[in-house]
């Protein structure tokens, strides 16, 4: 038998589980459920018809019922256990599992042959000292090998992250308490019910975790419980693991990938921040981060002393009055113009560049570099003096078609600009930012224009008619040429050659076929006000001297990132040079 579970394999039929009473000694039993009376003991072998795949608790149970029903050996004990539902038992009456022995190539203890339920251990005086919940992953696993593993503490490091014993989807009992003299003090065992989380995460597959919250608990019991986990092939993954981290060491070393890493924003003691949102008046921590409570720019603020704080409404930060003192946040990110917003953990994209210049990685490397750190036993946290552990954090990036989409609080530095509209950012209260849509536009030029080292062109509004209609149309004196996201026009407009690029050819005698520009689509307001985020009407015109007549050609501005025009002129015969020449 395989070490990946198969529910199919699973005894749910107790006539398919035998029992003897009193071998010699758990290897020298020969059937599946074996009773040690001195011990009070009950264990299961992998033998028979026992797999690894287990038996349900409730066949156990059931099986014992036949056995005390027709052994006159076991008669003369009281009985082991006590259902309070098919999937909730109680171990009674000093009665416990077996948990030294091992059996079946996934050495499995006898709890971990339990299946569907889980189980209190109750001693003869009463006292309950160990608690049992039944783990069920719903969903299916790309492959049968695909392990999951779980985390029964918030802190503690890798340590935490225990291997479900078999791969493939889970159905396994876990303890979630000890309390061996069951005084109801848990130092001498532990309390894991208010908190578990479980994992899947292989390679090139997607990322899935699943954990209380999920399943709508704050605190587990004795029972069986049922956590969503699938995984399937993640197509934005294409490298293997030795092509981002060539020496394998948990670090990312190759290329662009090299450059990427994650900070988990901390206080100076380490402790997080507390996002408060919106000042307001009254009193404040260290560590609590405000947002000025005014029109943009709003800024973001940390406290550095407690303090008060008043005079907050439609003011500045410098303003405020009180004895909490403020500095500058350093989570703060602007996604727009004067737009900014919090965030409580920074992917940076390119450790090379700047914050906010556009990094050599695209927005798949990146995700490609954050999944690999989210699979290390190892600190992922760029910050020295704290640490996070790559396999149980939290999950920061994810793609829903070629979108990237970050967590609730993750920010994405030095992206490359081309993923500017790729990439949608959650600030810490979980909405969603988005730049402004820069759209891009292609022109083309045909072949005279090509050949023509004085060939020039403009890109014009046709008119401004989805804005305040003050009749800036193309063909008038009011036309308007079309400004690319940084302000700049596409086209001259000043004749003295500052603006060479906008020639046909600038770097001549190389020709070029076409050039390409972006536009606010969001933010452009040339047409007015009511004009962004509208369809933009384009008039391109070109003109050379040797090879290329004037031409003319409209098209539009829509959102998305293949808007072209082509200016295809026709063949100049008849243009004299003059004395002069350009």
């Amino acid at each position: 038998m395989a070490t990946f579970y198969s529910s199919a394999g699973t005894i749910i039929d107790p006539d398919q589980l035998g029992y003897e009473v009193n071998p010699a000694s758990f290897a020298a039993g020969t059937e599946e459920i074996l009773i040690f009376t001195a011990t009070k003991t009950i264990a299961l072998k992998v033998t028979g018809n026992l797999t690894t795949d287990g038996a349900t608790i409730k066949s156990v149970y059931s099986k014992l019922k036949d056995a005390w029903r027709a052994n006159s050996t076991l008669i003369k004990y009281p009985f082991p256990m006590g259902p309070i539902t098919d999937e909730q038992f109680e171990l009674v009456n000093g009665w416990n599992w077996d948990n030294t022995n091992t059996s079946g190539d996934a050495v499995l203890k006898t709890p971990e042959l339990l299946r569907t339920g889980g189980w209190s251990v109750v001693n003869t005086a009463g006292l309950v000292t160990e608690q049992w919940a039944g783990i069920i992953t719903l969903g299916t696993f790309a492959a049968n090998t695909d392990q999951a593993y779980f985390q029964q503490a918030a802190t503690g490091g890798a340590a935490t992250a225990v291997n479900v014993k078999l791969t493939n989807p889970v159905n396994q009992a876990i303890q979630i308490l000890s309390d061996p003299n069951g005084d109801g003090s848990y130092v001498d065992g532990f309390d894991y019910r208010s908190y578990f989380k479980i994992f899947v995460r292989e390679w090139q597959k997607i990322y899935a975790q699943s954990e209380l919250f999920d399943i709508g608990v704050s605190q587990l019991t004795y029972q069986a419980y049922r956590f969503p986990l699938t995984n399937s092939a993640d197509l934005k993954v294409t490298h293997t693991e030795v092509q981002i981290d060539a020496n394998s060491d948990g670090t990312p070393d190759v290329g662009v990938y090299a450059n990427v890493n994650i900070t988990y924003l901390r206080q100076a003691n380490d402790s997080f921040y507390n996002i408060e949102g919106v000042v307001a008046d009254g009193s404040y921590a260290v560590g609590d981060v405000v947002q000025e409570n005014k029109t943009a720019p709003a800024r973001w603020y940390k406290c550095t002393t407690a303090g008060t704080v008043a005079n907050t409404t439609s003011t500045s930060q410098s303003s405020w009055t009180g004895t909490a003192v403020w500095a500058s946040y350093e989570g703060e990110r602007e996604v727009g113009t004067n737009l900014w917003y919090a965030f409580t953990v920074i992917v940076d994209g390119d450790t090379t560049v700047g914050s906010t210049a556009s990094g050599a990685a695209r927005a798949a490397e990146i995700y490609e570099a954050v999944q690999y750190y989210l699979r290390q036993s190892t600190d992922i946290d760029a910050d020295a003096t704290a640490s996070v552990i790559g396999k149980t954090a939290p999950a920061l990036l994810r793609f829903v078609g070629d979108t990237l989409v970050t967590s609730a609080g993750v920010y994405v530095d030095s992206f490359n600009t081309q993923d500017t509209n790729a990439i949608d950012f959650y600030d810490w209260s979980g909405t969603v930012r988005r730049f402004p849509y820069v759209a891009a536009l292609t022109v083309f030029f045909g072949e005279n224009l090509q050949n023509d080292q004085y060939a020039k062109y403009w890109v014009f509004f046709t008119n401004d008619d989805a804005g305040n209609n003050a009749g800036a149309d193309y063909g008038t004196s009011g036309a308007i040429l079309v400004k690319d996201k940084d302000g700049v026009d596409m086209g001259f407009n000043d004749y003295d050659g500052v603006s060479e690029r906008f020639c046909v050819n600038p770097a001549w005698p190389t020709k070029r076929t076409s050039v390409s520009h972006s536009f606010n689509y969001d933010s452009n307001i040339q047409r007015g006000a009511t004009s962004a985020g509208t369809d933009a009407p384009i008039t391109c015109v070109g003109i050379g001297l040797i090879t290329g007549q004037f031409v003319r050609a409209t098209g539009t501005i829509q959102r998305s990132t293949a808007n072209s025009v082509t200016l295809t002129a026709s063949l100049e015969r008849n243009y004299s040079q003059g004395t002069t020449y350009p």
